[in-house]
């Protein structure tokens, strides 16, 4: 059973890796791809970047960093703030921590060094669950008091509000992610859809997907697991790729050519041989 699970798998990576944009030619006859590693922890939380490194807050409350193969690199423990609801390694070279209860953002450097904290309250921000690391070191969030899209710049200072999204829209937006890809603003709202913004706060469009869990953005496409499947939709053709994850799996992070999946107690890295 185990042997089957894993060419099952085997198989099934090929063909994400077949249908989606990011991948170069593959033959579908390529059983080349294997564990790479598997890393053992009581996860609470658990992210990737684009260099393949791997995050994950353990039961203690500590983020360690792994490479691809295993190794731990590097570890951040800051017990003051409670427990992150958020981590965003979108940029490897500043990773962002987000503690919601207390509002209070830590911006580490890509050895987990604390490089500055945003307390929220200090800019009249009270409640704010969707927040990312902006392209030049400040932060991009949204306001739910004031139903606005907010940068606040690496000097502390707020430098960008878009409108009054209730204003925008006729229905009610309740944020839960978002994520800076290229020169847009993505934000997930599970009961509307991905709303696209420009760097000014302007409103682009709303892409009808009704994503529940978090979603990445590689090579224009959106990524997301959701019920035991793996999705890719193209924001260039606006078609969208299905395949089906085993049972077991909470989670699922994709970087170039390899998998990352959260199981109970551990992360499985899947990868090409070579």
């Amino acid at each position: 059973m185990k042997q089957w699970k894993f060419s099952f798998l085997k198989m099934m990576l090929v063909s994400w890796l077949i249908v989606s944009s990011f991948c170069t030619r593959l033959s579908a006859q390529d059983t080349s791809y294997q564990i790479v590693t598997t890393i053992k922890s009581e996860i609470e939380y658990f992210t990737t970047d684009a260099l393949k490194n791997i995050y994950i807050l353990d039961s203690d409350n500590v983020l360690k960093k792994y490479n691809v193969k295993g190794e731990l690199l590097f570890d951040y423990d800051q017990q003051n703030y409670g427990i992150p609801s958020y981590i965003d390694a979108t940029n490897p070279l500043r990773i962002l921590v987000y503690y919601e209860e207390y509002l209070t953002v830590a911006v580490l450097d890509r050895t987990l060094t604390e490089l500055y904290i945003f307390n929220l309250k200090d800019y009249d921000i009270f409640q704010a669950q969707a927040i990312a690391a902006a392209n030049d070191n400040g932060i991009w969030l949204y306001d739910e008091w004031s139903f606005q899209l907010k940068k606040i710049n690496e000097q502390g200072t707020i430098e960008r509000t878009s409108d009054d999204f209730s204003q925008i829209f006729s229905e009610e937006i309740l944020p839960k992610q978002l994520i800076i890809s290229g020169n847009r603003i993505y934000i997930n709202s599970p009961e509307v859809g991905i709303l696209v913004f420009n760097f000014f706060g302007k409103y682009i469009q709303t892409i009808p997907l009704l994503i529940t869990s978090r979603f990445q953005i590689q090579n224009n496409q959106i990524i997301y697991f959701q019920k035991e499947k793996l999705y890719a939709y193209s924001l260039q053709s606006f078609q969208k790729k299905t395949i089906p994850i085993q049972k077991g799996v909470k989670s699922v992070e994709v970087e170039q050519q390899y998998l990352f999946l959260e199981m109970e107690g551990k992360v499985v890295v899947y990868g090409k041989k070579g």
